[in-house]
């Protein structure tokens, strides 16, 4: 077992079928790359995108982000549901003043604290 294959099968759970279609290649590709040739890194990203393994490649909002089976995990590390997200979302949307207010001060300092985590590591 390769290092691709281990990549492709396990970690993004894909079969050689999905990852053709998905980077736009023949299955012969695939099990090409399944035998150590090497996954060009656009590919390589879609796999990860596909498979939930990376949001920050959308947009750079997303970064530390990640989808799990279970629910989206913050970059401070918090798992958030799905109703927990459709509960946020439905708030978020009643925009009355005082929230509006809230919400931008909460993001406005969640990024700074962000910001600081990454630059200590």
């Amino acid at each position: 077992m390769t290092n691709n294959y281990i990549f492709r099968r396990f970690i993004c759970g894909l079969s050689k079928n999905q990852t053709a279609k998905l980077c736009f290649k023949s299955v012969k590709t695939v099990e090409h790359w399944d035998r150590g040739r090497t996954i060009p890194p656009e590919c390589k990203r879609l796999m990860r995108l596909h498979s939930g393994r990376e949001l920050n490649g959308v947009d750079d909002q997303w970064e530390g982000w990640e989808m799990t089976k279970d629910g989206i995990v913050t970059p401070a590390g918090q798992l958030l549901n799905a109703d927990q997200i459709i509960t946020g979302a439905y708030l978020v949307s009643l925009n009355c003043e005082e929230d509006r207010l809230a919400k931008r001060d909460v993001l406005k300092f969640s990024r700074l604290i962000q910001g600081r985590k990454k630059n200590r590591h």
